[in-house]
């Protein structure tokens, strides 16, 4: 009886050792090949557009909506196109950024310890930013199916042409609205300490963030933040479809850019990561310029290396 229980705790603990060993080996092949899965991934989500495209209805007035769906078919099938495109340009473009920056997985500058380390944080960024993706999108195809064709302005552009003018007009509105909404509900997720605790602490986890991190955040984050951002202004001012949508692609590859750190970001969103303090010790809050940040002191002092927000400096 003895040598029986031995034997079984013998082939319990050989058990439990190879269970360990299964699991150190996945972590080293995803740790090592994080640029392979990158590029499988990419592969996959450029596949799945390739297939869904043929079945996709465009409109024939681009002045009126660009995509036609017309039944659930056309809705699901919209829904798949409109996440893999997305999300491939969210991963390419991340991934060009995060392969050229010096502190990169891929940089030189590292050593085996840190470029490990930064695998397993652009892991953790991919898995959250793939979930944001998939209800951003879903988000954006509701309101083109369910709202868009009902708005006070439905084919403005159908009877009116899109001059220059109204192109500088869309530009002007739109930064100016989602910036306000970004700027306010961004606030929030740092004044509430409800939903700092239950949501906005995900996405500033990430203190030195890659490219990556644009869309590493709380599902309800990224929906606020995102797709309902970016429609708010199309509520109140008529908006051509092909600007909407290049709107929003620029504003992806703008955040996406401002988490890289290297590029053009007028609001230092990197700072906001690495120098910010949590909760009530932040500044730049704004998503494109700091216009808010100027208006209400939340601007960051570079010569002083601190916020000028007396509000927040006093919250010690």
């Amino acid at each position: 009886m003895k040598w029986r229980t031995r034997a079984c705790h013998e082939v319990q603990t050989d058990g439990e050792l190879d269970d360990l060993k299964l699991h150190d080996s996945l972590s080293l092949m995803l740790d090592v090949h994080i640029g392979t899965w990158i590029a499988g991934l990419l592969s996959l989500l450029s596949l799945g557009a390739a297939i869904s495209w043929p079945y996709v209805k465009l409109n024939g007035n681009f002045s009126s909506h660009l995509l036609e769906m017309k039944s659930t078919n056309d809705y699901i099938i919209v829904n798949f196109f409109v996440f893999c495109s997305y999300t491939f340009q969210y991963m390419m473009t991340a991934g060009i950024l995060e392969y050229t920056n010096p502190k990169g997985f891929a940089s030189k500058n590292l050593n085996d310890e840190e470029r490990n380390r930064r695998k397993r944080q652009i892991r953790k960024e991919l898995g959250l930013g793939i979930v944001a993706m998939i209800i951003n999108t879903t988000y954006a195809v509701n309101w083109m199916y369910f709202v868009e064709p009902y708005l006070w302005y439905s084919d403005f552009f159908v009877k009116r042409s899109y001059s220059l003018m109204w192109f500088l007009l869309n530009v002007i509105v739109y930064g100016l609205v989602f910036d306000t909404w970004f700027y306010w509900t961004h606030r929030a997720l740092h004044e509430s300490s409800y939903l700092w605790d239950k949501i906005h602490v995900v996405h500033h986890a990430f203190k030195a963030p890659s490219a990556f991190c644009q869309d590493a955040v709380h599902p309800l984050e990224g929906l606020v933040q995102g797709a309902m951002g970016h429609y708010v202004a199309a509520i109140f001012f008529p908006f051509h479809p092909i600007a909407l949508a290049f709107f929003g692609l620029f504003t992806s590859c703008y955040a996406i850019a401002a988490h890289d750190g290297r590029i053009g970001d007028l609001n230092h969103h990197y700072a906001h990561h690495s120098k910010g303090k949590g909760r009530l010790h932040n500044f730049n809050y704004g998503l494109y310029w700091p216009l808010w940040d100027w208006i209400c002191n939340t601007r960051y002092n570079d010569r002083k290396d601190e916020p000028v927000t007396k509000s927040i400096k006093n919250q010690e």
